[in-house]
């Protein structure tokens, strides 16, 4: 067995590629598509494996900071909520803060403020901030939209990659 994932990756594709396509000769077009794309997913593991921290962390972070946003926004006519978002964020950067815990932590810690920042947003109905909050909300995604599509840049599905910001920018 070899040391690192990315040498195992390395094998495996190679092995796929080299060895399984070829004995695939004559095979129903679907298998080999399957096998097509099973080897694109291992491929985009690799390249994004040695990434996959840095993304993670930082789309706890946005969530982090639009919670934090919200919260201020909601704090005169929801401060339950408000609260309760604060609570979330506070959690957020701890689970940040502690080196022992993992990208599953994280992002468990991004859907519990991704989902208690949907419910604001559901339940602000004709509330007077209801046209401020869905401006904030707007903001902050746009940061976290550019991050995922350059995330899967290696899929090609961008018109205009050039366009896109580094993801490590």
């Amino acid at each position: 067995m070899n040391q690192s994932f990315e040498s195992e990756l390395q094998v495996v594709l190679r092995a796929l590629g080299e060895v399984v396509l070829p004995a695939l000769d004559g095979a129903e077009k679907h298998v080999v598509e399957q096998l097509h794309l099973s080897m694109a997913a291992l491929e985009f593991i690799r390249q994004r494996l040695p990434l996959a921290v840095q993304f993670y962390r930082r789309d706890l972070g946005d969530y982090i900071a639009l919670a934090d946003d919200v919260a201020t926004l909601l704090t005169a006519d929801e401060a339950d909520r408000a609260g309760h978002l604060r609570a979330l964020a506070d959690r957020g950067r701890a689970v940040l803060a502690d080196a022992g815990l993992q990208q599953s932590d994280w992002v468990a810690a991004t859907r519990q403020l991704r989902s208690a920042v949907t419910e604001a947003v559901e339940a602000s109905g004709n509330a007077a901030y209801e046209q401020a909050l869905d401006q904030l909300v707007l903001d902050h995604a746009s940061a976290v939209h550019l991050r995922a599509r350059a995330w899967n840049l290696p899929f090609g599905f961008e018109l205009r990659p050039q366009d896109l910001p580094a993801f490590d920018s």
